[in-house]
């Protein structure tokens, strides 16, 4: 069932990508990198590429972006942090075909790799991997450029 479920999002993926530019146009997102001192925390969407990436998503009207970062971690992962758990690690503008999204980046930093629960139907993989090893993954473009903007390698 998995398998089918990844096979529909990535299809699905492709249908409504266009229509996904309306959605994102102008929009405020988080993203979160969970870390400890060797491992960092990526998941895939179902409704995407299957690429990896870092938990996070929209903010909503009137929701404070640390807070939506807080929000989205919970949802995707079941990470229950408070705001002042996560350090403000920058901005990105990021703008493709007429959409220019507004990507706010956090980091956690854990003792430990935190047990996961991963969010039904939208989320299809969660994992703590090694930072060393991150060059192995296929990494989604915003991905990729969190990671040169923080420094952290690729």
């Amino acid at each position: 069932m998995n398998r089918l479920w990844v096979v529909l999002g990535r299809a699905a993926y492709v249908v409504v990508r266009p229509l996904m530019y309306l959605y994102l146009k102008d929009s405020q997102r988080t993203r979160i990198i969970v870390r400890t001192d060797d491992k960092i925390l990526l998941l895939k969407d179902w409704l995407g590429d299957g690429s990896w990436k870092f938990p996070g998503g929209g903010v909503h009207k009137n929701e404070e972006v640390v807070h939506a970062a807080c929000r989205e971690l919970h949802e995707e992962t079941g990470i229950n942090l408070a705001a002042q758990q996560l350090k403000e690690a920058g901005n990105l503008q990021l703008s493709s075909q007429a959409i220019n999204i507004q990507l706010h980046i956090f980091i956690a930093k854990l003792d430990n790799p935190w047990p996961v629960k991963k969010q039904p139907f939208e989320i299809v993989e969660i994992e703590w991997d090694n930072i060393a090893d991150i060059n192995q993954f296929k990494l989604s473009a915003d991905t990729a450029t969190v990671l040169r903007k923080i420094g952290l390698t690729l």
